[in-house]
């Protein structure tokens, strides 16, 4: 039983590691275009503050620089939004992205990249175990019959009575 553990611990982390590269493959495009600033720009104005137990988030409005889009109840925890009716400038992620990014983008999703580097790895590293043990356990002779007491398997030939 002891050996199962491992074994399903090695499980969880495999479905860990295919989750966040799920994940992954879905946001850091949309953050990649953040980061070169391919959304929408607007103005985004700080209306009401809404505090949590570790931070707090401003809801507010968000117009674009052109005027044809427009988003309200928007959440935003910049760090330049102090009080109702602050402005920010933010971007819209790309279609398909309803986030908001401040101008200055941060690269964390380089970092993301990076815990998805080792997630890979270890995908790999677990299916080359999974095929190597398949391949031990083929390769290795059959087990001797029970009562032979270890003896080797009897071709077929009668034994000489003594």
């Amino acid at each position: 039983m002891s050996e199962s553990k491992p074994v399903l611990k090695s499980w969880y982390g495999l479905f860990l590691c295919l989750m966040c590269l799920a994940v992954s493959a879905v946001a850091v495009p949309f953050w990649i275009a953040a980061d070169q600033g391919d959304g929408t720009f607007g103005t985004y104005t700080a209306e009401t503050e809404e505090c949590y137990v570790t931070k707090c988030d401003w809801i507010g409005t968000w117009v674009s620089d052109d005027g044809t889009m427009r988003r309200e109840k928007v959440h935003s925890g910049h760090s330049d939004l102090h009080e109702p009716g602050d402005q920010v400038r933010l971007q819209k992620g790309v279609s398909g992205d309803e986030s908001m990014y401040s101008e200055d983008s941060s690269k964390g999703w380089i970092i993301i990249l990076l815990g998805d580097i080792g997630c890979l790895i270890f995908v790999v590293l677990f299916i080359r175990g999974r095929v190597r043990a398949r391949r031990a356990g083929a390769a290795a002779p059959p087990p001797p019959p029970p009562g032979s007491g270890g003896e080797d398997v009897p071709t077929g030939e009668p034994r000489a009575q003594e």
